[in-house]
């Protein structure tokens, strides 16, 4: 009921990483995205670690991987009185890199 119905979702992994090769426009294209990441085979959800954070000013997610302890991916939403109007993912390690760094 948050996610507004024009809802976008983008991603970049800087073909390091898997993401969405294009962004996604709409709330069933955007949950059938997150309905698929959630229903990843041999548990590799549970194998990540979600650790609240602020990026850019907007309430965010740092995921780690609980086997390594390396940021895997940062996920913040975009949002206004209304619901969430966008998802944004950066998976690339390039960019994550300075993230670390910076100990968010």
């Amino acid at each position: 009921e948050i996610l507004k119905t024009n809802i976008e979702l983008h991603s970049d992994g800087g073909g390091k990483r898997a993401a969405a090769l294009r962004p996604l426009i709409g709330l069933q294209s955007v949950l059938r995205f997150l309905l698929g990441v959630v229903q990843l085979p041999g548990g590799q959800v549970s194998e990540f670690e979600y650790k609240p954070a602020f990026v850019n000013g907007w309430p965010a997610a740092l995921i780690y991987n609980r086997l390594t302890g390396e940021l895997d991916s940062m996920q913040y939403v975009e949002q206004d009185e209304t619901g969430i109007y966008r998802l944004l993912y950066v998976r690339n390690p390039d960019k994550l890199k300075v993230r670390q760094a910076s100990d968010i």
